[in-house]
């Protein structure tokens, strides 16, 4: 565990860099302009991610330098990270095919992946489990990373949700005995402090794809880590992430069976509808950081205390009576909020 007095200095520094961004950004005239599909009105500028990504790749050093991470999860953690992140700053300013885009991660989750895991998976005597488990993971690295994608559409939004993402899962590691491997966690957190107030409704700025894609492949990886040390369980992940990944499974199943393509931007995810609805960003916004952080924490804490206590058939119950609601929830908002 790292000095508390690094936390107020990494506070400081992502609101003093989230702020100098603004006139870089201003003058490369890297702004979002609105159109049918968009949930702002006016310009904003966009790649505001840059901020955070170059602010958490120094710590990512530092936490090396310190020993709290080894090398090898420091290299792939700064590798990987940039890679993602260099390919969303150009998709913010040239544009990109998702088909490129798509290669890139694949690729870069196709090294990440099994260089993370390979202490920690037996190649030797179950190659083919351990194999599969990695195949598994790399899919849903990709989707996820998507998923954060997709779901940046709001003001807020997707900044708070791996706000919370970072605050739970390292009240987890401290909650069963790994205050160690919070770190990273908390230093991701402190480091979006300084874009969440900026990106804060009515936003003044967006992270952009160098931002999104930056948090999706970092919050995949860091979650992979605790899951590889055993120290919080995929189906923990599984709720803390319900929010999101309910709403995009969802949502991507109706456009697929409507014969709509995956990939093209759309305003019809349940939080975009309800906005519109509401026609409030922040109330959205305020309603998914309370139902993350008085239903989903402590479903999650339940969920993780069953597993230490190997009751392993009532933590999946606990999983599913997380999810069911969120479940509903998105189809009722879909189903009943009308908006052309």
């Amino acid at each position: 565990m790292l000095n508390n007095w690094l936390y107020p200095v990494v506070v400081f520094f992502s609101v003093l860099l989230t702020y100098a961004s603004l006139p870089l950004l201003r003058h490369q005239r890297l702004l979002d302009i609105p159109n049918e599909r968009s949930s702002h009105t006016t310009p904003v500028p966009r790649a505001g991610g840059i901020s955070f990504v170059l602010l958490y790749l120094l710590l990512l050093l530092w936490l090396w330098r310190s020993g709290v991470l080894i090398g090898l999860n420091t290299l792939v953690l700064c590798a990987g990270g940039l890679v993602v992140a260099a390919t969303g700053l150009i998709d913010d300013r040239y544009g990109l095919s998702s088909k490129f885009r798509l290669l890139v991660q694949f690729l870069c989750f196709g090294v990440s992946v099994p260089l993370l895991s390979y202490p920690f998976l037996n190649f030797d005597t179950a190659w083919l489990l351990s194999g599969s488990i990695i195949f598994v993971t790399i899919m849903l690295s990709v989707w996820w990373l998507n998923l954060f994608n997709f779901l940046d559409g709001i003001d807020g939004y997707a900044v708070s949700e791996a706000v919370f993402l970072c605050l739970s899962a390292a009240g987890l590691c401290w909650l069963f005995d790994a205050v160690s491997s919070s770190s990273a966690l908390l230093l991701l957190a402190a480091s979006l402090v300084g874009f969440i107030v900026i990106n804060w409704p009515p936003a003044k700025l967006f992270m952009g794809d160098v931002g999104s894609y930056f948090l999706g492949f970092m919050l995949s990886m860091l979650a992979l880590l605790t899951m590889l040390q055993q120290i919080i369980s995929p189906l923990s992940w599984i709720i803390l992430t319900a929010l999101f990944w309910v709403d995009a499974s969802y949502t991507l199943l109706l456009r697929m069976f409507a014969g709509e393509s995956w990939h093209q931007a759309h305003r019809s995810h349940a939080y975009q509808v309800l906005s519109r609805g509401w026609n409030s960003h922040s109330r959205v916004t305020v309603t998914a950081i309370t139902v993350n952080t008085c239903w989903l924490f402590p479903m999650a804490y339940g969920g993780q205390w069953l597993i230490e206590s190997n009751r392993i058939v009532l933590a999946w119950i606990v999983m599913i009576m997380a999810v069911l609601p969120i479940l509903w929830g998105v189809i009722r908002i879909k189903a009943t909020i009308k908006i052309d």
